[in-house]
This record gives C-alpha cells, structure tokens and sequence, in this order.
C-alpha cells in the first residue's frame, strides 16, 4: 500500500509558478503520515489557510514556499491525540524541510512540531 499514498502540494505564493529551484519545500516527515500543513504566515501576514483533503489531517502535506522567514501552523495526528502547535521557520531556496511531530509530554497532553531534517539542493 506504500505507493498509493498521494501528497497533497500548495504553492503558498502569489503569482505564477516557480520552478522549485527558485522555492523552498516544507514537507511532512515520509514515516510520519499525521503531519499537515493549516496555515503560514509571513511578515505577519496570512500566506494559507486551505483544507484540502479527507486523509488524516485534511491538510496539505507539502508547501512551496519563497524563501524566507514563516511561521507555520501544523496539524499533528498522534493516534487520538489532535493538536495545533506553531513552528517558526527559516527557509532558502533549493532546500527541502523535513517536519515531524512528536508527544509533547509525558502525559501526552499536546505535540510539538519540530524539523528533523534539512536537504540542502546545489544550485543549478
């Protein structure tokens, strides 16, 4: 069943497509697939906010973003555990950011969203 999983993409910019050279890919972690993307804002404005499909979180799983700094709300599914939490991001252009989310506490009251990862693209 691994090659039926789709992911859902938004282009969170104004304006015609880039090529994603010119981007910066925010993306939900492979082996994690609770995490999504609710909303982006930059220079304290609202870049997204878009429920896209009925998979576990109803979010986009993907952004191409314009480089930059973002603060991004995610949808983290932990089992029955539902939360929102905000993760604030640098991002350049070429690179691809790997986000996963985790248990806050030991409790399991909350989760966190953290990058787990960095690809840095050489340019072309």
């Amino acid at each position: 069943m691994a090659g039926c999983r789709t992911t859902s993409t938004v282009a969170a910019y104004s304006g015609p497509p880039k090529p994603d050279a010119e981007l910066a890919i925010l993306k939900g972690e492979d082996a994690n697939l609770s995490v999504g993307f609710m909303a982006v804002w930059r220079a304290e404005n609202l870049v997204l906010v878009r429920r896209l499909s009925p998979r576990s979180t109803g979010y986009p799983e993907e952004l191409k973003l314009e480089p930059g700094q973002y603060i991004v709300k995610v949808q983290c599914v932990l089992g029955v555990l539902r939360a929102t939490p905000v993760l604030a991001v640098t991002v350049a252009r070429g690179n691809t950011y790997v986000v996963a989310c985790s248990h806050a506490g030991e409790k399991y009251e909350g989760a966190r969203a953290h990058l787990v990862r960095v690809d840095v693209h050489a340019p072309q």
